[in-house]
């Protein structure tokens, strides 16, 4: 009786656990990535990486709108592990940005 109670207790207890740490502020989805324009977040971080999207869509010059271009950058930067991206740079034919990881924060 004691064993199964003490094993409930562990249990539970790892369940918060883990629900503590992926809520500890990592993101969840490609929409919570943040874009960090100017400056460098107060949060300690590690760079993880770059993501860049061209500016065309296709051979015959449809361009993408700026918001687009961000969007895209978050979806790539969320699904290299990022919480936000920076230093945006932009040059003729595409944006590009800088992946971060905020330190201490895990993903599911």
């Amino acid at each position: 009786m004691k064993r199964s109670i003490v094993l409930a207790v562990t249990v539970i207890v790892i369940i918060f656990s883990f629900a503590f740490l992926n809520s500890a502020g990592a993101v969840q989805s490609e929409n919570e990535v943040q874009i960090i324009y100017d400056g460098t977040p107060k949060t300690p971080y590690k760079a993880i990486g770059r993501v860049s999207v061209e500016k065309f869509k296709n051979i015959f010059g449809t361009r993408r709108s700026p918001e687009e271009m961000e969007n895209l950058m978050k979806k790539d930067a969320f699904k290299k592990g990022g919480d936000a991206i920076m230093n945006i740079q932009e040059d003729l034919g595409s944006m590009s940005a800088v992946v971060i990881k905020y330190e201490g924060k895990t993903k599911k």
